[in-house]
């Protein structure tokens, strides 16, 4: 994945989102890890291939997934809250869009794969599957 940085403030990319009370970050996931530090504590919306494991992980292509490269990803800390943690299994191995808390600091998978991931995410407020892929359509485009 080529690492992509946002230029500038990060504000702008910011904004409400629903019922929640504080502003959501939306990003990519190569923008997030490349900037770690910028997002460190905010809420952010971020699209990945989702995994499910001793440490779940949201990667940010399958192919990161299937070389194990962890770098390449965000570890996530599976909620209690039973609804969301059973829609976390649900999705596995598929791209999804989630919402949570991000932290900078990488968890450490050396016992697995000897890398550290880009970051975690906890404070999970939604996920769900990713919208479709880029120009893709039901039905033929009219003449």
């Amino acid at each position: 994945m080529p690492v992509v940085s946002i230029a500038g403030d990060i504000q702008r990319f910011c904004l409400k989102l629903g019922d929640i009370n504080e502003d959501v970050c939306s990003v990519s996931l190569g923008t997030l890890i490349a900037r770690g530090e910028d997002f460190d504590g905010k809420l952010v919306e971020v699209t990945g291939f989702y995994a499910y494991a001793d440490i779940p992980m949201l990667f940010s292509t399958k192919d990161s997934f299937m070389s194990s490269n962890v770098a390449d990803g965000l570890a996530i800390t599976i909620p209690s809250d039973g609804k969301i943690a059973s829609r976390l299994f649900d999705l596995n191995h598929s791209t999804v869009t989630v919402i949570g808390r991000f932290s900078v600091k990488p968890r450490d998978t050396s016992s697995y794969s000897g890398y550290r991931t880009g970051g975690r995410l906890y404070e999970i407020r939604s996920i769900g599957s990713a919208f479709s892929p880029w120009g893709y359509s039901d039905t033929m485009p009219k003449k």
